[in-house]
């Protein structure tokens, strides 16, 4: 779950549809709504987005709008597009998203933004070496005895990787593990 997202859409129904669909699945905490970049400025309130949704047509290249809404250059930026099949975009977006797609693609580009800013680089060595063999089917115990460490410490890293991923389900984790190259989907029993 994203905890506030930016929507910049000038477009009063299709802000009004997207705000609509967000919130109806649940996604993000604070949403906040503008017509333009300059109104973002002032509706901020000194929240820090972590996703910003943008129309395309509207905003200069992402990197600029982060710099002009100062925020980190790590924040995703998502183009939004009024055509049914865009044609790719600057490589600076994270993702675009076409006022065409279903609610699913909407959901499932966004999700996987989340899944993929919460990078393997945020867990230590020692919890991706844990996540691997978690995903290759070995329990606490024997993840415990091959490392050479406690099952309690097992425990706190496998709590640490599910904070640091926000994924709680051991096939969701492993599901992780293979899109970030921790395991290859050969290995898994």
């Amino acid at each position: 779950m994203y905890k506030c997202v930016l929507l910049v859409e000038p477009l009063d129904v299709v802000r009004a549809g997207i705000a609509s669909i967000m919130r109806q699945v649940g996604i993000v905490l604070h949403l906040i709504e503008t017509p333009s970049v300059h109104s973002a400025k002032r509706s901020m309130h000194g929240l820090k987005p972590d996703l910003v949704l943008s129309d395309s047509s509207l905003i200069p290249p992402p990197q600029t709008l982060l710099n002009e809404l100062a925020l980190p250059a790590s924040t995703p930026v998502c183009a939004i597009v009024h055509k049914p099949d865009p044609e790719p975009l600057d490589n600076a977006y994270a993702t675009t998203l076409s006022i065409f797609d279903s609610q699913d693609v909407w959901m499932s580009r966004i999700r996987h933004l989340k899944m993929h800013q919460t990078t393997t680089s945020t867990l230590t060595d020692r919890e991706r070496e844990v996540l691997r063999m978690l995903t290759l089917g070995l329990s606490n115990k024997e993840v415990a005895n091959v490392l050479g460490i406690s099952t309690h410490t097992v425990i706190t890293h496998r709590k640490n990787i599910i904070e640091k991923t926000d994924i709680r389900s051991l096939s969701g984790l492993t599901l992780y593990a293979i899109i970030n190259g921790l395991v290859n989907i050969d290995e898994i029993k």
